[in-house]
């Protein structure tokens, strides 16, 4: 047996490390099971973005159409529930981590179903996200804004980036006016749940007790949520 060297412990860890850091927020799997299917087939999406609800139907679908006219007899209930269980997830998607089964109530196969398993993070979120970050005051010519409307839920490293990139074109004077408020926007972001904070319409505005003529900082969320991990 080949004595464990140094460089060998030290290659471990960093891929270790590596596997870590690579890693993505949010994981799900659907899959179909039963006697009928043998070992099974299923679909999974792992990215840093939770799945929308209509991903979610389409990656159910894709399995569906696999299935033969018997195998899905044995599951259209089953199916019809998984679906509905997708479609009906809150703004922000489901965080209820682990698997839900769904099964045909007249099956003549027992273990016949589809699984919905939410592995990491949360999934099936609505369609269409729109958030501002905006800079207000006099002391600007132009008020700077971030303006984000995507189907995926902006996270909270895509607006720390983009807030912090907004602080530092500010100059110094107009720092000064709103380093509390800053500070009250960056731990609003941060302290939102892994699958973001809903609030279409939510205004939230940060001030600082220096400001005089309305210096703020201001966060819309004004379709959908934001800031999830």
């Amino acid at each position: 047996m080949k004595p464990v060297t140094l460089i060998t412990i030290c290659l471990f860890f960093c891929n270790l490390l590596n596997y870590t850091l690579s890693a993505q927020n949010h994981r799900v799997r659907i899959q179909v099971q039963g006697d009928d299917i043998g070992s099974g087939i299923s679909l999974t999406w792992e990215k840093d973005f939770i799945m929308t609800k209509q991903e979610g139907v389409e990656l159910l679908n894709k399995l569906w159409d696999q299935l033969s006219p018997s195998q899905k007899k044995e599951r259209e209930d089953a199916y019809t529930r998984a679906r509905n269980y997708i479609s009906d997830s809150p703004v922000r998607g489901r965080s209820d981590q682990g698997s839900k089964s769904f099964q045909q109530d007249n099956r003549r196969i027992s273990n016949a179903r589809i699984d919905v398993e939410i592995n990491r993070g949360a999934a099936f979120s609505n369609d269409r996200h729109v958030v501002y970050i905006r800079f207000v005051g006099n002391d600007f010519s132009s008020n700077p804004v971030w303006s984000y409307d995507n189907k995926y839920i902006p996270t909270k490293n895509q607006a720390l980036d983009e807030i912090e990139r907004m602080w530092r074109n500010c100059s110094n004077e107009q720092k000064t006016v709103r380093e509390d408020a800053y500070r009250k926007a960056v731990d609003f972001i941060k302290s939102c749940d892994s699958n973001g904070r809903e609030g279409s319409g939510s205004i939230h505005e940060f001030t600082d007790s220096r400001a005089r003529n309305g210096e703020k900082i201001v966060i819309t969320i004004d379709r959908g949520a934001a800031f999830s991990n």
